[in-house]
């Protein structure tokens, strides 16, 4: 079974104000942020393992989403940050940088995997990742 990935750390800063105070995945459309549109569409094909990478505003989208049971599915956070003066602060590492940071900590990409950017409504703009064994 295919896994899913969700690319929701950026700020969002080309869409501001809408994004002055929510991550631009929590941004709604019809009534729902856009990110549930994609967790519905992964649902519905058989992606049940979403790892979502997160950092500007997390909190508004771990506590919309939660562990996903909602939707049928299974959905862990990678926290993207720094510790700088005590605080711990948002900071993305980039797409590849997340992507990374996951395979690095638990092996996350050991099979097909569909990555998606979190503000997009389509598959217009996701990658697969194959894992081809070895």
């Amino acid at each position: 079974m295919a896994k899913g990935m969700i690319l929701a750390a950026g700020q969002g800063t080309r869409v501001r104000p809408l994004t002055q105070d929510l991550p631009k995945p929590m941004v709604p459309i019809l009534g729902k942020p856009v990110m549930e549109y994609l967790i519905e569409h992964l649902a519905r094909h058989g992606i049940t393992q979403i790892m979502v990478n997160v950092a500007y505003h997390h909190q508004r989208i771990e506590d919309y989403f939660g562990d996903g049971s909602r939707w049928g599915v299974e959905i862990g956070y990678s926290f993207e940050g720094i510790k700088e003066h005590g605080d711990i602060l948002p900071k993305p590492m980039g797409s590849a940088g997340g992507m990374r940071k996951i395979q690095d900590f638990g092996g996350f990409f050991d099979e097909t995997t569909l990555v998606m950017c979190g503000d997009g409504r389509a598959a217009r703009g996701s990658v697969v990742l194959r894992h081809c064994g070895g």
